[in-house]
């Protein structure tokens, strides 16, 4: 049986699937776990080195690109919905999928200027993992 893929622009779950920003502090305080650091050249501030952090949190993914302003989520793949984010995120990914009158097994939700993503698998109509691109420069 063929994949079926629904594709729909959403702002605001495309541009903050969780509900709130995540950061590298909440998710280690979380029990997160650091699995990578790597030293990333700042294209836009001359002699600033930034990092690219990869966390590991009960299942799930995060990388994040790290200045010393912000934490910027750049990849999470989450297929472990029982942390707090894995919640919100569900609650608000299931209204996608009801939003569909017809048996799906992905959604592919995208903002308006085709710069964020959020790709979302369900098996058996349950939410079984996501996959969040935000664009980060």
């Amino acid at each position: 049986m063929p994949t079926r893929t629904l594709r729909i622009t959403n702002d605001t779950l495309a541009g903050d699937p969780f509900g709130q920003e995540l950061t590298v502090e909440q998710l280690v305080e979380a029990g997160a776990r650091v699995a990578a650091r790597k030293p990333f050249q700042n294209r836009h501030v001359p002699g600033q080195t930034d990092t690219i952090v990869v966390l590991r949190h009960q299942g799930n993914v995060f990388e994040f690109y790290r200045t010393p302003e912000k934490d910027l989520l750049q990849d999470a793949s989450v297929t472990n919905f029982q942390p707090a984010y894995g919640q919100r995120l569900k609650r608000r990914l299931q209204k996608a999928h009801r939003a569909s009158r017809q048996s799906i097994d992905k959604v592919r939700i995208g903002d308006t200027e085709r710069a964020n993503y959020v790709s979302v698998t369900f098996q058996q109509g349950c939410l079984s993992a996501v996959h969040v691109e935000p664009y980060v420069d």
